[in-house]
């Protein structure tokens, strides 16, 4: 009765038979699923230890490099195919679209019990790639024969804005390869945990690593993306970790400077901007090079650098705070004439490289993912995607982004060349194809389907309707054909998917915490609003200027129309910025400058208003975070976090022709105007290079602790064995016991090389 009594009643958990019984495997894998996974996954059979794939790095990393560009280099006739649209056919995005197809079909046949994950499956998978891309080869062959022909300076240059990108990673990764670190390690151990599970799994969904006999609840498609080229050349999955990371980056930093390419020359052709229209055929939707542009260059190259390398303007105020620590203490002696001075000298000899950056390394490089309340209680993340490639967690949203440039490129694509203007061969598999980059979203990061999905069903629809295909029913039938077939598709692809994944996260309620600092908020995004808002005031200040002009002519009651409206609108600013919505404030009047640039501004191109609808979309999603939030998240991180870097892509690729267009005609303006705005925009830009400037080597010196010498390699288990001379190996300090944690590093590898099938280890 004692014991009894000392229960909590007041949490006691009601669940009837039938709420029990609604989920009866408790997320169990099928017996049958489990006893091939028992006898499958030999990490021995997938991976031999002595290759000289395994043994040489540098012959490694070739290995793995040629792979992509020869699986692009297949399927290019189906890229050709399906972004017809594109100036430049989408060859950038060749890579990217093989893997994310090689994926889809080994993933569907393991799924359905078909075949087993394995090298076979994958090579099957690139032979039915290959032979669709014959197919449509063979239906192109004239046309990509003559696209070679004019277009090799421009693929030559891509490969080499590629490879630049690849190598400057895959340096950061060589010189911090390590899978943990003992305080900022990340979440490496449970993202390689999770990469080992796909990479050992028979038929999916993968067996947990955490959870014996139970299947990965998660959203794991991005590491099924991961394991394709690791599994084909069979490279060891420590060394594949720091390979992954620096292909993802430069096949996600070449797609968005594809898009920001395309959005320029089709703009050229369309409005005659930049030049004369660079294209000598233009039918059937046919498009070739004819020379290298230089603005297209530039936005493509800037949307690259403002999307993968820019990062947040926080580093500048961690800057700023720690420049007291950095001022000589004889300075105020040395030069009394100038005794303020010793801050600038500071700050110059810290960017010369004469004198180091103060306190520890990691408040350089992490706290910019905690700008917004930063130190707070309701402080969220707010990554962007160099700090997330720099840190290294081989997170879903990591692995997704280079698909982001799939579906932009697509939406553009049909936008210059709608989809029903296609013949039916084209059409089918424009549609497959998108359906499978988009429906990817669902199982790879979740939270990036919904707005991708529902953008690409705009797009579909407005691009066919501004063909006019027949009378408006005819039209209206027309788009929801396509659109049915499109979402149905993009669903029924990953049906395996949703049927095994459940989550509790399924309900948003309101936000009543902190809400954030307008200061915070141009510190996040402060260089992409100052760019387009910049536009958005060059683009309406003709029609401002006109309307006063013809104010007295209109009709007294249009005036008080406006005149209200006005009022209201003020009222309206004011009642927000009271009621602590201060990004809303800002939002209200960008809001009401984009909806004019898209419903009411006449001679616009479709491409033009494409780059208001992402900034506005992306916007739209940075403001979602100050009123919702997902029910079950700590505060509002993740809200925030995954909200802000799918905006971060969405601004970084509208901001890059919004510049190309300001800048295109900045000595038009008056002087008065341009310097001021050029110096601004030099000033924003350098600081927003602060981050990869301070971050980077903070972050590559935060290594194990006090290993002096630690190896540069691509193997991302060698820091447990010390010193790269093996003069000292790794110690783990738990509470005062010390680990050497190199005999582990023993342990795992006869563990890989002896253990037979995939049986339990600890339960």
């Amino acid at each position: 009765e004692e014991i009894f009594n000392s229960i909590d009643l007041d949490n006691v958990l009601f669940q009837s038979p039938m709420s029990y019984t609604k989920a009866p495997t408790a997320m169990e894998l099928p017996q049958i699923k489990l006893a091939a996974q028992k006898i499958g996954g030999t990490w021995s059979a997938m991976f031999d230890r002595l290759s000289a794939i395994n043994t040489s790095q540098v012959f490694g990393t070739i290995v793995w490099y040629l792979v992509f560009l020869i699986l692009g280099l297949l399927v290019f006739p189906l890229v050709f195919t399906v972004f017809a649209g594109l100036p430049d056919r989408g060859y950038p995005l060749a890579r990217m679209a093989a893997l994310l197809l090689t994926a889809w079909i080994s993933w569907i046949l393991s799924s359905l019990n078909v075949l087993a994950f394995t090298r076979w499956s994958i090579l099957l998978a690139v032979g039915l790639l290959i032979t669709l891309s014959v197919y449509f080869g063979i239906r192109k062959k004239v046309v990509l024969i003559q696209y070679f022909k004019l277009s090799w300076k421009y693929l030559l240059s891509v490969e080499i804005i590629f490879a630049v990108v690849f190598v400057f990673m895959l340096v950061i990764r060589i010189n911090n390869p390590d899978l943990w670190q003992p305080w900022m390690g990340g979440e490496k151990p449970m993202d390689f945990a999770f990469f080992n599970a796909v990479l050992k799994t028979v038929y999916f969904p993968p067996e947990n690593p955490w959870f014996s006999g139970h299947y990965l609840n998660y959203y794991y498609y991005g590491y099924v993306m991961a394991a394709i080229p690791t599994k084909l050349i069979g490279i060891m999955p420590s060394i594949a970790y720091n390979l992954i990371l620096p292909s993802w980056y430069a096949m996600a930093g070449i797609g968005v400077f594809c898009v920001g390419y395309n959005l320029v020359t089709g703009l050229s052709r369309a409005n005659g901007l930049f030049g004369n229209a660079p294209f000598t055929d233009w039918n059937a939707g046919t498009h070739f090079q004819k020379s290298t542009r230089g603005w297209a260059y530039f936005a493509g190259l800037f949307a690259l650098l403002a999307v993968m390398l820019f990062g947040n303007l926080y580093e500048n105020k961690i800057f700023i705070k720690n420049l007291p620590e950095m001022v000589s203490e004889n300075w105020a002696e040395m030069h009394p004439e100038n005794p303020s001075g010793g801050k600038l000298a500071a700050a110059w000899d810290v960017i010369t490289g004469k004198t180091e950056l103060p306190g520890n390394n990691s408040q350089w490089y992490f706290e910019a993912s905690r700008p917004i309340l930063n130190g707070k209680e309701d402080t969220p993340i707010a990554e962007f995607p160099y700090f997330t490639f720099l840190y290294g967690d081989m997170h879903p949203h990591m692995l997704t982004m280079l698909y982001y440039a799939l579906a932009f490129g697509w939406m553009l694509s049909l936008l210059i060349y709608p989809i029903n203007k296609m013949r039916w061969p084209e059409r089918i598999l424009s549609l497959i194809i998108a359906a499978i980059v988009f429906g990817s979203f669902s199982s790879s990061h979740t939270w990036d389907f919904y707005p991708f999905l529902g953008l690409a069903v705009i797009i579909l629809g407005w691009s066919i309707w501004q063909t006019k295909p027949g009378p408006v029913k005819t039209t209206i039938q027309v788009i929801a054909g396509f659109v049915v077939a499109f979402v149905g598709l993009a669903i029924a692809f990953y049906a395996p998917f949703n049927h095994w994944f459940k989550t509790e996260y399924m309900a948003v309620e309101l936000w009543t915490g902190a809400k954030t600092p307008l200061t915070d908020y141009l510190i996040v995004f402060g260089l992409s609003l100052y760019i387009v808002i910049s536009l958005l005031v060059k683009e309406s200040i003709g029609d401002l200027k006109q309307a006063y002009r013809s104010w007295p002519e209109h009709k007294t009651l249009t005036k008080v129309v406006v005149l209200i409206s006005l009022v209201l609108i003020y009222l309206v600013s004011s009642l927000i910025w009271e009621s602590n919505y201060q990004v809303l404030r800002l939002g209200l009047f960008i809001l009401i400058g984009l909806g004019y640039q898209v419903f009411f501004k006449r001679g616009q191109s479709k491409l033009q208003m494409f780059t208001w609808i992402l900034y506005g979309i992306g916007f739209l999603l940075t403001l979602l975070v100050e009123f919702v939030v997902l029910k079950g998240d700590v505060g509002r991180s993740n809200m925030v976090f995954r909200m802000y870097i799918e905006a971060w892509f969405y601004f970084g690729i509208s901001s890059a022709l919004a510049l190309t267009l300001l800048l295109s005609g900045v000595k038009k303006w008056p002087q008065w105007i341009s310097i001021p705005w050029v110096i601004i925009l030099a000033l924003l830009v350098i600081g927003s290079l602060s981050y990869p400037y301070l971050a980077t080597a903070k972050r590559i010196a935060d290594r194990w602790p006090d290993i002096k010498n630690p190896p540069k390699t691509l193997d991302g288990m060698a820091f447990m064995l010390g010193e790269s001379d093996g003069s000292a190996p790794a110690i783990y300090n738990d509470e005062g016991k010390l680990l050497n944690i190199s005999r582990d590093y023993g342990a795992i590898q006869f563990m890989q090389d002896t253990v037979s099938g995939s049986p339990v280890i600890v339960e």
